[in-house]
């Protein structure tokens, strides 16, 4: 067919009328998606003493950079949020079933030696007053001739209280380990500041240590479970926590560490 400028004309139309219909098909997609995505959680509310189920995305730092913050999170914990009488503070309990298969998988825990992970808050300056857990876990300890395995028991203390320090990684029995310091103390301590919780984003940043038994030797190490993104779940995220869950709220300790 010969071109024309009336053909050219025809031409020019159509192809602009195929362009809209793909950015209006366009638009609608992003649309539907933009209408079918999940809102973001809202932050956990410390205000609210009511007693209900949260969501907990915890941060696992790489063994070598203990220091690391705020970068590779786990997918979310559910954890059980109650007052701790008439006080201000918060207690935000994960039972110790799902800290043994979610949390501490890594650390080849023994079954059923585990604690509940209790964290302690003050609702008013969201400061984390103590965040404690404990149990026992399988190490395989390397002599460079042979390997053994030995039971270690293991307590993590947490708060954001006060500032605390690791040095650099070392090896021991084939084990990497980041050996906790008082920041100041000596040189070569990295320092590691607390973050108290932020209620606009829910995160929190919790230091301490991890103490260490075993038939070998005690360590003191750095701890890297302190941090983490808190928030609501909306509707029921099921029944009130029963047993050991429980118990270990209602008995928590609720104290200064530091």
């Amino acid at each position: 067919m010969w071109t024309t400028p009336s053909n050219i004309g025809r031409q020019e139309s159509r192809a602009a009328s195929r362009r809209g219909f793909l950015v209006a098909g366009l638009a609608g997609l992003l649309a539907a998606a933009w209408l079918a995505a999940p809102a973001a959680a809202e932050p956990m509310d410390l205000t609210n003493a009511k007693a209900r189920w949260v969501s907990i995305r915890f941060e696992m730092s790489p063994p070598g950079q203990p220091g690391q913050i705020n970068a590779v999170y786990i997918a979310p914990i559910q954890a059980w949020l109650e007052p701790a009488d008439d006080s201000p503070q918060r207690r935000v309990i994960i039972a110790r079933d799902v800290v043994e298969a979610r949390l501490l998988e890594g650390y080849n825990p023994v079954p059923g030696t585990f604690s509940d992970y209790v964290w302690a808050f003050d609702a008013e300056t969201g400061h984390v007053l103590s965040a404690t857990l404990a149990g026992t876990v399988n190490r395989t300890l390397d002599w460079g001739i042979v390997r053994t395995h030995v039971k270690a028991k293991v307590s993590f203390l947490m708060d954001t209280l006060g500032t605390a320090g690791y040095r650099k990684p070392r090896s021991f029995l084939g084990q990497p380990v980041n050996y906790f310091c008082e920041p100041g103390s000596s040189e070569g301590c990295v320092a590691v500041a607390p973050q108290r919780y932020d209620a606009a984003t829910g995160y929190v940043n919790a230091v301490g240590t991890i103490e260490v038994e075993s038939l070998i030797k005690r360590l003191r190490t750095f701890s890297t479970i302190g941090e983490a993104i808190f928030s609501e779940i909306d509707g029921d995220a099921g029944s009130e926590p029963r047993g050991q869950q429980a118990a270990a709220g209602v008995s928590a300790v609720l104290h200064t560490v530091r």
